[in-house]
């Protein structure tokens, strides 16, 4: 499968890019709204700054996990100066993927520590 294959190529995924896509995955957001949101979560990970954040943000454009709406699907009352980004159906799969990945890193090292018992 295709999309499998892709995501295998897109995990494990480095912290900032996880971050910036579940910042989209209930609305879409701009540039500084994505910082803004990444800043405000305490469990996100990565050090997202400005010019790295534009960077990264292509780098997911052009792995179709993010797309830019287009200015007909611009909120009404937005800046239309801004671009506004949208996580795709690939980025969601995505998000999953690495989801899963960790929470089983997570369930092995916690067994492996409950194991050890007092040999900590």
């Amino acid at each position: 499968m295709i999309r499998g294959e892709r995501l295998r190529d897109l995990i494990p995924m480095k912290p900032e890019a996880f971050t910036v896509l579940l910042t989209l995955l209930h609305e879409p957001g701009h540039g500084y709204a994505i910082l803004q949101a990444a800043k405000a979560d305490p469990g996100a990970r990565g050090d997202l700054q400005p010019g790295s954040l534009y960077r990264l943000l292509a780098r997911l454009l052009d792995a179709d996990l993010v797309a830019e709406l287009p200015a007909s699907e611009v909120p009404g009352d937005a800046d239309t100066r801004r671009r506004y980004y949208r996580i795709t159906a690939l980025g969601r799969a995505a998000v999953e993927a690495e989801s899963e990945r960790m929470a089983a890193l997570v369930d092995t090292a916690r067994r492996r520590l409950v194991g050890a018992g007092s040999d900590l």
